[in-house]
């Protein structure tokens, strides 16, 4: 095996150990990780879903309409919320599913890959009807998944795995540097953002991806914005990092944990979710300690002025925090 493909090995070995430790096999900054339920839920509301026990959620979205709440998660199972239930919908594949994104009341994606490791990833559509499995120029994990509009969507993921829909079909693009991309989000077609391992972060400008400035080192998991001058990073240690339309800083943290997902019902109000049932609450100012629904890692969160905080992980079950709460 020559240099450069040993590097390349390496690397992704770091990712493979960085990524499980966000899907559950340990956590930075903490001595102990406790993996047990809750015992008191508090405000939350348990709503359970039909799981088997090594069955995890990676992320819950709603419809563009906000009328439906879908989650997905290990061995591609596929969930809806229905009635106050959470009901299984039938999927084509038994691969992990990562991510999930919405475009039309009636159209959705999904991308994921079977394995934490470097093997074939997986592209889902959904049509109103059914989901299906539509062909994917990867070959690498795909971990996070955005759209600016119906016929502009953006999927990244390991071994720098950028993958572009054009309305028509999905096609390879490639970074200016070496990278495991895991999060991704675009604010318009000409504004895109992903982030990764090492602290990487990529910006898109219409015509590419440049790699931009950051001021840590420590693994990104995932990105959002409430408009293009206000953006958020969260990962390993307890980062958090927040974009003020010129560069991006390091935003003070009351934990070390992993964090895995962020999401916001208002630009003045939101969530961060992660290991050891970690969640932090936004007020505009400062992110606060909160009390969670368990002890175990959380990977979803879904959050909305109307619907509150929807959040999912290690559980059979996934949690709700009505609004107001």
């Amino acid at each position: 095996m020559d240099q450069g493909r040993k590097k390349s090995w390496k690397r992704l070995g770091l990712l493979i150990v960085g990524m499980a430790l966000v899907w559950g096999c340990g956590t930075a900054g903490s001595s102990k990780v406790t993996d047990e339920p809750s015992k008191g839920l508090g405000p939350w509301e348990a709503r359970p879903a039909p799981m088997e026990y090594e069955d995890y959620v990676y992320d819950i979205a709603t419809t563009k309409d906000s009328k439906e709440i879908w989650a997905v998660g290990t061995y591609g199972k596929i969930f809806r919320y229905e009635n106050g239930q959470w009901k299984s919908m039938p999927s084509p594949t038994k691969q992990h599913l990562f991510s999930l994104v919405f475009t039309q009341p009636q159209e959705g994606w999904a991308v994921g890959s079977d394995k934490i490791e470097p093997h074939q990833g997986i592209i889902l559509r959904y049509d109103g009807q059914k989901w299906q499995e539509v062909p994917n120029p990867s070959i690498d994990n795909l971990l996070g998944i955005h759209f600016s509009q119906p016929n502009d969507g953006w999927a990244v993921g390991a071994n720098s795995n950028i993958v572009h829909w054009d309305g028509q079909q999905w096609t390879k693009v490639e970074p200016p540097v070496f990278c495991y991309l895991s999060g991704v989000f675009f604010n318009a077609p000409n504004d895109g953002w992903a982030v990764g391992n090492e602290g990487i972060i990529l910006h898109y400008d219409g015509q590419g991806w440049k790699a931009f400035p950051s001021p840590v080192k420590k693994n990104l998991y995932t990105v959002t914005f409430n408009r293009p001058d206000d953006g958020w990073a969260v990962g390993t240690a307890g980062t958090i990092l927040h974009y003020d339309g010129k560069e991006w800083k390091p935003f003070s943290s009351p934990t070390e944990m992993i964090l895995s997902r962020i999401a916001f019902s208002a630009p003045d109000h939101g969530y961060i979710v992660g290991a050891a049932g970690t969640v932090l609450e936004y007020n505009g100012k400062e992110w606060k300690d909160r009390q969670g629904p368990s002890r175990r890692y959380l990977y979803a969160a879904l959050a909305s002025s109307s619907k509150g905080l929807w959040v999912g992980g290690r559980e059979r079950q996934l949690f709700h925090l009505p609004p107001g709460k």
